[in-house]
């Protein structure tokens, strides 16, 4: 049986936690079809079938979820704590703010 969290797993191919799950973000209704990392390596967005995008820091607490219509397919970190998400309702370009754990999003 599937659900519908994301996960995040340990690659150090030496280290004795090789392929041990370090991560699991709950928070999600639908499966989860993309994921990225910001550039500085301080943020994680994932993007559903459930047609809401979350922002989850490194301690994997959810920071902020934005919903649109329809579901995610395509969710991309792009320079200045932006994210470019798509899916079959539309493309967005969403902006995040981490000192107040906000976003803003545009069509």
């Amino acid at each position: 049986m599937a659900d519908h969290d994301q996960r995040g797993w340990n690659g150090d191919d030496l280290g004795p936690n090789n392929g041990r799950c370090f991560h699991v973000l709950k928070g999600h209704s639908g499966p989860v079809v993309a994921c990225a990392i910001a550039s500085d390596d301080r943020w994680i967005v994932t993007a559903s079938f459930d047609g809401t995008a979350r922002i989850w820091d490194l301690t994997g607490q959810c920071q902020t979820a934005m919903r649109v219509t329809g579901p995610l397919t395509v969710c991309l970190c792009l320079p200045r704590d932006q994210v470019f998400l798509a899916g079959k309702g539309g493309a967005y370009l969403l902006t995040y703010v981490p000192a107040t754990r906000s976003a803003e999003m545009e069509a």
